[in-house]
């Protein structure tokens, strides 16, 4: 899969074979989640939430390994 800007400006692809998310947080930096329900960390949506803080979506594409 290759990373998608969706119409929200989030940005959507996958990291480690499974669904990804970069999106802006409410203080405006970026935030990285990955959807896998066998994660134990996971909510009860099967989001887990990889990294957040991040500057811009380049960044957090770059430390996350998203693509």
């Amino acid at each position: 899969m290759t990373l998608q800007q969706m119409p929200s400006g989030s940005w959507y692809g996958s990291r480690q074979g499974k669904a990804a998310v970069i999106r802006q947080a409410g203080d405006g930096t970026w935030q990285v989640k990955m959807c896998d329900p066998s994660d134990r960390n996971a909510g009860h949506d099967g989001w887990v939430l990889v990294g957040v803080g991040y500057e811009n979506a380049a960044v957090a594409t770059a430390e996350t390994g998203v693509t």
